[in-house]
């Protein structure tokens, strides 16, 4: 049942179930509530994982295994394509920290293909119908990568939407490298919010260069 929210009261919705045609949403807390987001940080913390370990999971269940989708791991972007601008750019878009702001804009679910946290959510959704044991374990991985990207959304909500910290996954041959990255809003305001400056900080560890 859907709790009662006063008109106009502002909410923070979770995307929490998806498939090509229905988005399910959680309602994290209204902001009246106290303090909201750190509760719903404690309640994450302990579940989330590194993106590359988890995704190396999939990668080395993948090579043993044919019950995982195939696209889980390819349709991360290459070393390559993130080197230019554009592809830097795309791959942060597809990070999985902006699902609900594209549903949000009307996209439809099912034109999200390479969204990192869309694609989680779909796995999570076909691998739990199984009764298959020996998915638990994957399952576990599945939703402790979704962790990792909430955590990472939290985070922004507690900073008021003026820096963004997250990752965005790198595939490399058979493995699986991670980009971090952190964008802040520059301290000193533009009048005009289209001349706003920010800055952007990336570090990585990639297997065959090191940190």
């Amino acid at each position: 049942t859907a709790p009662a929210v006063p008109v106009g009261q502002h909410l923070h919705l979770e995307v929490i179930g998806f498939d090509n045609n229905q988005v399910m949403l959680r309602i994290i807390s209204p902001q009246t509530a106290s303090d909201p987001l750190t509760a719903a940080l404690r309640e994450i913390l302990p579940h989330q994982q590194p993106l590359q370990t988890v995704l190396n999971y999939f990668t080395a269940f993948l090579a043993s295994s044919s019950e995982l989708p195939p696209a889980i791991t390819s349709l991360l972007p290459s070393q390559q394509s993130v080197a230019r601008a554009d592809g830097l750019k795309q791959a942060l878009n597809d990070s999985g920290l902006f699902l609900e702001h594209k549903l949000g804009t009307g996209i439809k679910p099912g034109l999200l293909t390479a969204d990192l946290k869309a694609n989680l959510l779909r796995l999570l959704a076909d691998v739990t119908q199984s009764r298959d044991d020996a998915l638990t374990e994957l399952v576990r991985h599945v939703e402790a990568g979704l962790a990792r990207i909430q955590l990472h959304q939290l985070s922004a909500l507690s900073e008021m939407q003026t820096s963004w910290t997250g990752e965005i996954p790198v595939l490399s041959d058979h493995h699986v490298d991670v980009f971090q990255f952190h964008i802040e809003k520059d301290a000193k305001a533009a009048a005009d919010p289209e001349q706003q400056s920010w800055s952007t900080w990336l570090s990585f560890d990639i297997k065959s260069l090191g940190p």
